[in-house]
């Protein structure tokens, strides 16, 4: 007996990680993509085209089509909302593309909606889904390391340097101030979920955040300091004119130490140097005091990362995987970053949670 395949129709095309979902989706055969829309109808149309699938410039239409299980919305986070409100109320399971929103007022509204509608809602942090990632979670959760005393996390690419990138039409949106904080928003948001989801919430934080290199939108690079609770710091260093780098991930403790290396586009789209391992570890329980090594080789890839919460959100719907990440958890994330900015603009110390954003 043929297996019914699950329909997820892909909501927009601005955000680019909606291409990897798209492939992804191609390739599992229990699933399919009865359609796709876009409100730029020349980006919609072109990856319609390139997919060899059918699109309609009417959302209403859409999330109409009975084989329409769930929506996978990557569009501009300005209209993440408006796009998640339409989507519940036609009862459609969503994954939602990063961050959330831009406000805690917007993050409030659609947690609201969510709740009022029951719909299996997820976001798109592919950093969650990474083996190397998860290995450290394992590794943590495990207390090989003792108690942690600070963590470095690093996410970074070189677009803002890239001419040929930035000439994109449809991703202008990404720098320019009327639809976006700025970079460290919808660059910096994988660091700050992934502190939530090793370190918790924290209480503070002190920021620099600005343009260095180049005068496009409000930033290009940032660095921020969170403290959580018991003094544990959380240093997050995030920028788009990152040429390349390698280490990635930190996390010292007072029994052990934990290195990830590659990570990022600035790390996974330059020549590897093979002597460099993607994580490894050491331990005051070793026998002798030498690094252990982890061989995620084969794992890898950024197209891989950015293809992995497509497959979750297929498992999540079909009742395989009952850890989504949850709106809630998107909204501490974005109240993580919007603390940040508002340390570098008022030069201090801030401390969650905020009280007016």
């Amino acid at each position: 007996m043929l297996r019914e395949k699950i329909g997820i129709a892909i909501i927009s095309y601005a955000f680019e990680h909606a291409y990897q979902c798209t492939e992804a989706l191609i390739e599992v055969p229990d699933a399919c993509i009865p359609i796709i829309w876009d409100d730029y109808k020349e980006r919609g149309k072109a990856a319609a085209k390139k997919y060899n699938l059918l699109y309609s410039n009417s959302l209403d239409y859409v999330l109409q089509v009975p084989e329409v299980k769930g929506v996978i919305i990557s569009s501009e986070t300005s209209k993440h909302l408006e796009l998640i409100k339409k989507a519940a109320e036609a009862g459609k399971a969503i994954l939602c593309q990063k961050p959330l929103a831009h406000t805690l007022k917007e993050c409030d509204q659609i947690i609201e909606i969510i709740d009022k509608t029951g719909v299996p809602f997820s976001l798109a942090f592919q950093m969650r889904y990474d083996p190397v990632r998860k290995k450290v979670k394992e590794l943590l959760d495990l207390g090989v390391v003792g108690k942690i005393s600070a963590l470095r996390c690093r996410h970074g690419g070189p677009w803002m340097l890239d001419k040929e990138y930035m000439s994109y039409p449809f991703r202008s949106w990404l720098f320019d101030p009327k639809c976006t904080p700025g970079m460290f928003m919808w660059e910096g948001i994988h660091v700050a979920d992934f502190m939530l989801w090793i370190l918790g919430e924290p209480v503070s934080v002190t920021a620099q955040i600005g343009n260095i290199v180049t005068d496009i939108g409000y930033d290009d690079t940032g660095l921020a300091v969170y403290r959580f609770k018991n003094g544990k710091m959380g240093i997050h260093f995030s920028s788009a004119v990152m040429l390349a780098a390698e280490n990635s991930l930190e996390i010292y403790g007072d029994k052990g130490v934990i290195i990830q290396n590659y990570g990022d586009t600035s790390s996974t789209e330059i020549y590897r140097d093979e002597r460099a391992v993607a994580l490894k570890m050491y331990s005051t329980d070793f026998e002798e005091k030498k690094w252990k090594e982890f061989d995620f080789s084969s794992e890898v890839s950024q197209l891989n990362r950015k293809k992995a919460p497509a497959y979750a959100f297929l498992d999540y719907i079909k009742g395989k995987d009952n850890n989504p990440i949850t709106a809630r958890e998107g909204r501490k994330s974005v109240e993580m970053i919007l603390g940040a900015y508002k340390s570098n603009r008022e030069e201090r110390t801030i401390y969650f949670p905020l009280k007016d954003n």
